[in-house]
């Protein structure tokens, strides 16, 4: 398995899971079954997702939760130890009108991207070194108002940390959310 095979499986798997789970998506997963909040967040988007996507591809040691910095590690197929983060942010509430959920469009969490610490994030992909580690993948997870989802934020954060000079491969999706409720989701996944 390559980087780019690793990374855009786990996108498609992450785009299968928000169809399968209607009419949640990825915005509301956390409602399938509640996300535990105690000394280990249970993450549905790794345990009901991605973590049995690498078991079915062969990587070993996929532990069911991620620990307290939402990281965890495991063996790929050909790649070796690969830390893996996940980065879950919201700029947007949707709450229940009538009979049907929409965005509410008197909040706004926009200064959330920057609570996010998303350039921190990045650049210890490049700045952390672990002999073990041979591969570090940084997952984002955003839900946002606008056509093209954290597009401006993104733009900023290649300006900020020039990630494509440190060799880290970037992959993304885009998508309106599938359920009606007005507001657009943003998959973006980093590899080092």
């Amino acid at each position: 398995m390559n980087v780019e095979t690793l990374c855009e499986g786990m996108l498609d798997a992450l785009d299968e899971f928000d169809k399968s789970i209607s009419p949640l998506g990825l915005y509301s997963s956390d409602d399938l079954g509640g996300r535990n909040r105690g000394r280990h967040p249970q993450w549905n988007e790794w345990t009901k997702c991605l973590a049995p996507h690498l078991q079915k591809q062969g990587s070993e040691g996929v532990e069911k939760y991620l620990d307290e910095k939402q990281k965890t590690l495991f063996d790929v197929p050909e790649l070796g130890f690969t830390q893996f983060q996940i980065v879950r942010l919201s700029k947007i509430k949707v709450r229940k009108f009538g009979e049907h959920y929409q965005r509410d469009k008197h909040r706004n969490y926009a200064d959330r991207w920057e609570d996010a610490s998303m350039k921190k994030h990045l650049t210890n992909l490049w700045s952390e070194t672990d002999d073990v580690v041979k591969l570090r993948l940084l997952l984002f997870i955003g839900f946002d108002k606008t056509e093209m989802p954290f597009g401006g934020a993104l733009h900023e954060l290649l300006q900020a940390t020039n990630w494509q000079n440190h060799e880290v491969q970037y992959f993304t999706r885009t998508w309106q959310d599938r359920y009606e409720r007005n507001f657009g989701v943003r998959l973006s996944l980093w590899a080092l």
